[in-house]
C-alpha cells in the first residue's frame, strides 16, 4: 500500500514538473522498492534514471528537482496529494549515486497502513485490479507402482500450497492427478503381483530383477489370497486389483499429508474409442499429420520437434508395433486440458523432466494452442538425511523411505515446512534430526510457538484488563491512530509493522513466481522479530493501558498473519504448545 501511494505521489510530482517545464506529461514505468540493508532509507526509486531521457536532463539533476517538489509547501501540489487520497508523509529525501531517490517516511505513514490492513484484512490477499483466473493445477502424478516417497512429497507440498495460495488470492482452482495406467510399467506391476501371489500359493518361481520388489507387493498378494482364497491365479484380474490397491494407498497418503485432489484423470480415458471408433489420441494424431509434422521411419511415427522447437531431436510418438509412447499420451492429455478451457494450466514436475518441457510446449503450439497458458514448474530433488548420511530410494528394489515413514517420524507440519523452505530451483537436504526438535532451531516449531505464545499473552491480557473481556478487536477506530503513534514508536515496533504490511507483497511474489518458499522465509523472519520483541518489552503493563492496548493490537496482527501464512502452507497454527 505504501509503495502504491509513494508511486502515486511521485507521479504527481512528475506532473508538476511537466507544468513547470511546459511539456506534456506522459506516464512511464518506474520501480519503488525497499532498498538493500546497507542503504539507510525506507524506500527507494529509480524514477530519475528511467525519466532522464523523457525530461532531457541528467538523472542527478532530475532527482534534485523531484526532491524539491516532493518536499515543497506548494499548495497546488499538496491539494493534488489530498485529492488523490495519498496517506504517506515524507520525513526526508536523499539523492544517492547518479539519480536514485531514497525516502524516509514519518511513523504515521506506517501506522496508517497498519491500521488499514488491520481493518481490511482481505486487502492482504486481493488487489482492486485482480483478474481472477480459472486454473488447473496438476501435481504428483506419480506412476501408481508404489507408495509415495519424499521426492513425490515435495511436488505434493508445492502443488497443494500453490492451490491454497491461488484460492486465497481469489482464483478458481482445480487440482488434478494424472494416472499413468496404460503403459508398460503397469504391466510390470501387474506381473509383480501375479508372481508374488503364485509364491503365496507355494510355487517355486524366481522373481525378475526388473520387477517391483517392495514388501508392499508381497503384502497385497497375501491380503488378496486371504480375501479371495482363489487357487487358480489365472482367474484373477491382477491389473485392476493392483491399480485400485495402489490408488487407495496413494489417496490415503495424500490425505494424511493434508492434500486434496479434485480430479483423478486416467490415461486410459484418452485411449478409449468412442462411437465413431476414434479416441483423443487419434484426433491429435490426425491434426499433426494434416500439418505434415509426423514422419514415418521404419514403421514408427515421429513428431518433428527438432525442426520447430527447442527440442534437440525428433521424438517417437507411435512405436513400430502401434503402441503409443508416453509422449504421445501426454500430448493427448494436455490437449484435453486445453479443451476444458482453463485460463492457466500448471504442471509440477521433478527436475529430471527438464528435457520434456520444450517438446510438450511445442506439441501444444503445433495443435494450435497458446503455449503461454501452460506453465511448467520443475523442482529439484530431495535428499533425506539420517545420522548424517543420505538414504537411497528405489521404487523397484523397495529400498525407499516412504512419505508415511517420514510423517510418522517427524510429523505433518515439519515435513511440509521443510519441503517448502527452498525455491523449486534448489535441492533440499531434509534433516530428520532437526525436524524432530522442539526447540527454536527447528524453524516450524519456532513459528508455531510464536503463534501459541501470542494466544497465551491474549489470555493473560483479558485476565488483567477485565473491561476488554469479550472485545474482539476486529476494527481499530481512527481515534486510536494517535495512541498507536505514541506507543508504537520504538525501532522494533516499526520493524514489525513494516514486516506485517509487506505480507501482501510476499503473497504477490509467491503468486507471481509460483513458489511458496517466499512465505516460509517471511514467517520465519516475522516469528524472529516477535520473539525478540517479547524478550525485550513488557507487553502487558497494568499501569499503562494505552501502551498495553497498542502492543496487544500489534501482536494480534502478527498472530493473524502467521495463521494465514501457515494455512497457505497447509500447516496448523496451534493456540497452545
Amino acid at each position: 500500500m505504501i509503495k502504491k501511494d509513494l508511486k502515486n505521489l511521485i507521479n504527481l510530482a512528475l506532473k508538476k514538473l511537466c507544468v513547470l517545464e511546459k511539456i506534456n506529461y506522459k506516464e512511464f514505468d518506474f520501480n519503488v522498492e525497499v532498498p538493500p540493508k546497507n542503504i539507510k532509507a525506507d524506500y527507494a526509486t529509480n524514477v530519475c534514471l528511467v525519466g532522464a531521457r523523457y525530461f532531457k536532463k541528467s538523472p542527478k539533476i532530475l532527482s534534485e528537482e523531484l526532491k524539491n517538489i516532493l518536499l515543497s509547501e506548494d499548495i497546488d501540489f499538496i491539494n493534488s496529494k489530498k485529492e488523490s487520497k495519498i496517506f504517506i508523509n515524507i520525513k526526508n529525501i536523499t539523492c544517492l549515486g547518479q539519480g536514485f531517490l531514497n525516502f524516509d517516511l514519518d511513523l504515521s505513514s506506517f501506522l496508517y497502513s497498519f491500521l488499514y490492513f488491520y481493518n481490511n484484512k482481505e486487502y492482504y490477499f486481493f488487489n482492486n485490479d485482480d483478474k481472477f483466473k480459472k486454473i488447473l493445477l496438476e501435481f504428483v502424478s506419480a506412476n501408481p507402482t508404489g507408495p509415495l516417497h519424499i521426492g513425490h512429497a515435495r511436488g505434493a507440498a508445492i502443488g497443494d500450497s500453490l492451490s491454497r495460495l491461488l484460492k486465497k488470492k481469489g482464483h478458481i482452482v482445480e487440482t488434478e492427478y494424472y494416472v499413468n495406467n496404460a503403459g508398460n510399467q503397469m504391466n510390470i506391476l501387474k506381473e509383480s503381483l501375479e508372481i508374488r501371489y503364485r509364491q503365496v500359493l507355494g510355487e517355486k518361481i524366481d522373481f525378475p530383477e526388473n520387477h517391483y520388489m517392495g514388501d508392499y507387493i508381497t503384502e497385497i498378494a497375501r491380503d488378496l489370497y486371504e480375501e479371495k482364497r482363489i487357487k487358480d491365479y489365472k482367474q484373477i484380474d491382477f491389473k485392476t486389483i493392483i491399480l485400485n490397491k495402489m490408488l487407495d494407498i496413494i489417496k490415503s497418503e495424500l490425505k494424511r499429508f493434508n492434500v486434496e485432489i479434485d480430479n483423478w484423470f486416467f490415461e486410459t480415458k484418452i485411449l478409449e474409442k468412442d462411437s465413431s471408433g476414434t479416441n483423443d489420441l487419434d484426433r491429435v494424431m490426425k491434426i499433426l499429420e494434416d500439418k505434415n509434422l509426423i514422419k514415418d521411419i521404419d514403421g514408427a511415427k515421429w513428431l518433428n520437434t527438432a525442426e520447430f522447437s527447442e527440442d534437440d531431436k525428433d521424438r517417437v510418438i507411435i512405436r513400430k508395433d502401434g503402441r503409443p509412447t508416453y509422449f504421445a499420451s501426454d500430448i493427448a492429455y494436455h490437449e484435453n486440458k486445453y479443451i476444458r478451457n482453463y485460463d492457466l494450466m500448471i504442471d509440477i514436475w521433478g527436475a529430471d523432466h527438464h528435457g520434456y518441457v520444450p517438446r510438450i510446449k511445442a506439441s501444444m503450439e503445433y495443435l494450435g494452442n497458446d503455449k503461454e497458458k501452460l506453465h511448467i514448474i520443475l523442482y529439484q530433488l530431495v535428499s533425506l538425511i539420517r545420522d548424517g548420511e543420505k538414504v537411497a530410494m528405489s521404487t523397484r528394489k523397495g529400498e525407499f523411505i516412504s512419505l508415511v515413514e517420514v510423517l510418522e517420524e517427524v510429523g505433518l507440519d515439519a515435513t511440509r515446512f521443510f519441503l517448502l523452505m527452498r525455491s523449486t530451483d534448489n535441492p533440499i537436504e531434509f534433516d530428520l534430526s532437526l525436524a524432530k526438535k522442539s526447540t527454536n532451531e527447528n524453524p516450524v516449531f519456532y513459528i508455531e510457538y510464536a503463534h501459541a505464545r501470542i494466544h497465551s499473552i491474549m489470555k493473560n491480557f483479558y485476565n488483567e484488563f477485565h473491561e476488554y473481556n469479550g472485545f474482539i478487536f476486529d476494527k481499530i477506530e481512527d481515534k486510536y491512530l494517535s495512541i498507536l503513534e505514541k506507543n508504537l514508536n520504538q525501532e522494533e515496533d516499526i520493524s514489525i509493522i513494516k514486516t506485517l504490511i509487506s505480507f501482501k507483497e510476499i503473497l504477490n511474489f509467491a503468486e507471481r513466481d509460483f513458489s511458496p518458499h517466499y512465505i516460509t522465509t517471511y514467517l520465519l523472519d516475522l516469528a524472529g522479530k516477535f520473539h525478540n520483541y517479547y524478550n525485550k518489552y513488557k507487553i502487558i503493563d497494568k499501569a499503562n493501558s494505552n501502551k498495553t492496548l497498542s502492543r496487544i493490537l500489534l501482536i494480534k496482527e502478527i498472530a493473524f498473519v502467521i495463521k494465514n501464512g501457515l494455512e497457505i502452507l497447509g500447516i496448523t497454527a496451534p493456540e497452545s504448545m
